[in-house]
């Protein structure tokens, strides 16, 4: 079954500063290119509650399902993600926040919340891990054979 042409947005806070983590982060977002209009948007790492007025102020602006990436949020195995996202629409941002984490505004206006592990992450590798996620999630739903 084809799969409708999804656009998915990340807003982060911060750049990775990490080379290799940035290198494989555009990789995956590269890859993502072929099937899904895919955008990563920084806004500047700051305070958790200025970082969160950013992050509200850019939801507004985005007709999407809006996602809180954080640690109490809900857990998905990969195959639920896909799913999850297969079933949200055509339209999904996702938000990152810093090295602070994300304002409880932010959660609040999220129409979800989502999270990686229950673990804490550098806001970096959560950026990473999460593209990764999406890309798997698309290949899933593409029935590609990068899952397996």
């Amino acid at each position: 079954m084809p799969v409708p042409l999804f656009t998915i947005n990340l807003i982060a806070a911060g750049k990775v500063k990490d080379r290799i983590l940035a290198e494989k982060i555009d990789d995956f977002a590269s890859r993502l290119q072929f099937d899904i209009k895919f955008t990563i948007q920084e806004i500047k790492d700051s305070d958790k509650e200025t970082e969160g007025r950013k992050f509200v102020e850019l939801l507004g602006n985005h007709a999407a399902l809006s996602i809180a990436m954080s640690e109490e949020g809900k857990e998905y195995t990969s195959e639920e993600f896909a799913k999850f996202i297969q079933n949200s629409g055509r339209s999904i941002t996702f938000c990152i926040g810093g090295h602070h984490g994300l304002s409880e505004q932010v959660k609040k206006t999220a129409n979800s919340t989502i999270s990686l592990s229950r673990m804490t992450f550098t806001h970096e590798m959560a950026r990473l891990l999460l593209v990764e996620q999406i890309y798997r999630a698309v290949s899933i739903i593409r029935n590609r054979n990068y899952h397996r």
